[in-house]
């Protein structure tokens, strides 16, 4: 379950940033700003544990942050279903909402 809400939502954004970028050099760019960015808040880069209190809370609200923990809850605390799906519909959501502007993008720039 958590695998297919991070995969669904790591399209999601990676199909919104296609249809902003106007070259690949662009969508390259972002890509990689943004993983660096949501890896580094959300305790890839640096273990929730050793941050300051702040940068704890702000890692809440990071994407990445929701899949390790989902990642983290199966593998080594056992946990079931019901301790991965409120992450899971979390990422559900980034990822209905990331498709939805991707459809926005996609009609405006057909109208042009």
């Amino acid at each position: 379950m958590i695998a297919s809400a991070v995969s669904f939502s790591a399209i999601s954004v990676a199909l919104l940033i296609a249809s902003i970028a106007r070259t690949t050099e662009q969508a390259a760019t972002v890509g990689a700003v943004l993983n660096i960015i949501f890896g580094a808040l959300g305790g890839l880069m640096v273990p929730k544990f050793v941050m300051p209190v702040f940068m704890q809370n702000l890692a809440d609200f990071s994407p990445m942050s929701w899949g390790l923990e989902g990642f983290l809850d199966i593998f080594l605390r056992n946990g079931g279903v019901s301790d991965v799906l409120p992450k899971s519909l979390s990422l559900l959501a980034l990822g209905l909402v990331m498709l939805g502007m991707t459809l926005i993008v996609l009609r405006r720039q057909r109208k042009v």
